[in-house]
This record gives C-alpha cells, structure tokens and sequence, in this order.
C-alpha cells in the first residue's frame, strides 16, 4: 500500500525558530569573511578598517571577528538542530496518534457490520414487531376485543 506525503503546516514558532537560526548562521558567516578580509586586506594597518575594528573587539572581548563568526555559526545550527528536533518529534507522536485512531475506527467499523442471520425487528413500544405476514394488524388488547 502507498502511502501519502501530506504538506504540514510549519507553526509560526517553529517558522521563527528556522529563520533565527538562519539569521545567526549568516551573521558567523560574514563575521568570519570578514575577519579574513580584515586581516588580507593589503593595505596599511593605519588605513585598514577592518583591521581597527578588530583590534577593539580584541582588547574589549578578547577574541576577533573570526571566532565570534564561529561561536555564531554554531548556536544557529544549534537552534536549527533543536527546534527541528523538538517539533520532528511532536509530528511523529501526531502521526503515531492519528494511526492507532484510525485503527480503532476500523475496528469499530468492522465489528458494527451487520450480523448475518434474521434481524428481528422492535416495535417503539419495546415490544417485538410482526412477521412480515401480519403487519398492519393491530394486536392491541382493544382491537383484539372488536
């Protein structure tokens, strides 16, 4: 049996999750081309920038333009890593749950089938019906006495 790829809904959280992640990954990554630049540049330290740049990040923070490009790199594909983790898991445990109602349903179903043999049918008043020969004759105690 085929079965079929549905299109799911990304919720908005999970949505947000994917896009700061992306963010994040690409600001490790211009980070990191731009310490590479920074640092070959070919000009004079004096006239370079991006070199001045770093060199201030360096004295306030201790590491450059390239390492807090990789730290950033990491924690978005850690976020990414995270969120499709997390929200995998709750689409198998949907789909898990969806498959055991359907299979509950089916059962049902198969074991509300009509049984084979005569069905006897029930008057509203609780009591049983008629034969299909006497139908349409009362049996009330009063027709009775007529």
């Amino acid at each position: 049996m085929e079965e079929k790829k549905t299109k799911r809904k990304l919720k908005k959280t999970e949505l947000g999750l994917y896009v700061a992640s992306g963010l994040i990954g690409l600001t490790g990554i211009a980070l990191i081309i731009t310490g590479i630049v920074g640092t070959h540049l070919g000009t004079q330290q004096a006239d370079n920038p991006i070199a001045q740049s770093e060199e201030v990040l360096l004295a306030s923070t201790g590491i450059g333009f390239r390492w807090w490009g990789v730290i950033a790199l990491i924690l978005g594909a850690v976020i990414a890593s995270v969120a499709l983790s997390a929200y995998a898991k709750r689409e198998d445990r949907d789909e898990e749950r969806n498959a055991r109602r359907r299979e509950r349903m089916q059962i049902l179903s198969e074991s509300a089938a009509p049984i084979e043999g005569e069905a006897k049918e029930v008057a509203p008043d609780g009591s049983e019906a008629l034969p299909e020969g006497e139908k349409g004759k009362e049996t009330t105690p009063e027709a009775e006495a007529k």
